[in-house]
């Protein structure tokens, strides 16, 4: 049951990001969160990769738009190889909290830019939770989410409403800790995202920048100054089967 721990603990961090799309069910059952309704989801927030990910040589279909629609929950190994192509599918260890690691697939495992972690459920072994680790990762949600979206851009698109995230330099740090009642509230796809300080001038680092278990808000002088860019992503697969 390790990896369904991995990712009760994974959605759990970000609870405050889906908490709004399952106001009730999240405390007492983080592992299966509704599927959440999201209304226009591009226009939520303005994606910083808005053109769609190139499609492999050797993938039988073009690849979709975004990620949400890329695997299925009743997606298999088999299934995905024909899809996708067999070289671009493989089992492998995917990355949990602390340092450890679970059995799982790697999508286009050779590709920073398209590479895509499933995790698996523990009882079907089939995708339960995509994650997104790569800064270079092309891939964006159907809700805008991308790499490199900045705390600055996520304020503006939340109608101006302050943002608070836990401080750096923990595991767990970078998560949502609420979005103030704005605009993104309740509007973003299950699966969570975090937060990473941005690349500073000379890779100095600024004294009492956001740092430790503290929670810190957006309006914070030196996360304006500089702010921290958005550095991984999931999508969760607990709702009906999207096609593409």
């Amino acid at each position: 049951m390790r990896s369904n721990a991995f990712r009760l603990h994974f959605l759990a961090a970000f609870a405050v990001t889906t908490a709004a799309c399952t106001p009730a069910k999240l405390p007492q059952e983080p592992a299966k969160p509704e599927q959440p309704t999201v209304a226009q989801p591009a226009a939520v927030v303005a994606s910083a990769n808005a053109a769609p990910v190139a499609t492999p040589a050797n993938a039988q279909q073009a690849l979709p738009d975004t990620l949400d629609a890329l695997v299925h929950k009743d997606d298999t190994l088999a299934s995905l190889r024909q899809r996708l192509g067999a070289k671009n599918v493989v089992e492998d260890q995917v990355p949990g909290a602390e340092g450890e690691d679970f059995p799982g697939w790697v999508l286009f495992p050779d590709d920073p830019t398209r590479r895509v972690y499933v995790y698996l459920d523990d009882s079907t072994r089939r995708p339960d939770l995509l994650r997104i680790l790569d800064s270079e990762s092309q891939w964006r949600r159907s809700d805008g989410i991308a790499m490199r979206v900045t705390l600055a851009e996520l304020v503006a698109r939340n109608d101006g409403k302050p943002i608070k995230f836990s401080g750096f330099g923990w595991d767990y740090g970078g998560q949502i800790q609420g979005w103030g009642g704005g605009k993104l509230e309740g509007k973003l796809v299950a699966g969570g995202l975090g937060l990473c300080p941005p690349e500073f001038p000379g890779d100095n680092e600024p004294a009492n920048y956001p740092t430790g278990e503290e929670t810190y808000s957006s309006t914070n002088a030196l996360a304006k100054k500089y702010p921290p860019v958005i550095c991984e992503f999931g999508v969760g697969l607990d709702g009906p089967t999207k096609k593409p």
